[in-house]
């Protein structure tokens, strides 16, 4: 058994089984290609730390701080980080699915291609980060908040964003089929060629509908293409 209090290193494809580095500093460590389920990480802060394809299935990180972390590809499935700190992490590619993210702040962070399928993650701070490609299908976002977030291109098919602030957030090309908008805060919010059947809103009043400069590219791209 090994017990850190601070770790500043580089560990690849390393059997960390029964390692103990609950309540450590660490600070621009790298975790590639390994199992960490059995690995104890609790209670640790974790800066400019890096888990590439990492199995954290099922890992308690509640109410811990990460802060500009990658989580790249990381199988994250069932995961709880509920009340922590994600501010500029990066997800992208990582799977999410059924996760709890209640209560976190993850402003600027990176969902890129995530999968959070079935992911609670309500009342949750998600100021400016991009899900750009994300699916978010039966995911809770109830009365989080997405000033300035972009998800373009998201599969958010029966996602719920009862009560949430969607100011000025863009969800050009999205799927939101069958979600539930009910009582969110529209503000110059982006829907631009979003698919809406069956999604319930209570009132459509700050929703852009249509990105009169995105209109005007797509069809000189399209006048472009015909020519060619």
């Amino acid at each position: 058994m090994h017990r850190f209090s601070s770790i500043a290193a580089f560990f690849f494809e390393s059997p960390l089984d029964d390692s103990r580095f609950e309540g450590c500093k660490s600070f621009f460590t790298t975790f590639y290609g390994i199992d960490l389920r059995q690995t104890a990480l609790n209670a640790g802060e974790f800066e400019r730390t890096v888990f590439f394809n990492c199995d954290q299935r099922g890992k308690n990180y509640t109410q811990q701080r990460f802060i500009c972390c990658q989580f790249t590809d990381c199988a994250l499935d069932e995961a709880q980080f509920n009340g922590a700190q994600l501010s500029q992490c990066n997800f992208k590619g990582a799977s999410l699915k059924a996760a709890q993210l209640n209560h976190v702040n993850a402003s600027q962070a990176l969902f890129m291609e995530a999968d959070l399928s079935g992911a609670q993650c309500r009342s949750g701070i998600f100021d400016q980060a991009i899900f750009v490609g994300a699916t978010l299908v039966r995911t809770d976002f109830s009365q989080s908040r997405f000033f300035q977030s972009i998800l373009q291109k998201v599969n958010a098919s029966q996602a719920l964003f009862t009560l949430s602030d969607l100011t000025y957030s863009d969800f050009s090309a999205a799927d939101l089929r069958m979600a539930d908008l009910r009582g969110a805060t529209f503000s110059r919010t982006r829907m631009h060629r979003a698919r809406q059947e069956n999604a319930q809103f209570s009132g459509r009043q700050g929703i852009l509908e249509f990105d009169e400069e995105l209109l005007a590219a797509e069809a000189w791209s399209a006048q472009r293409q015909s020519r060619s």
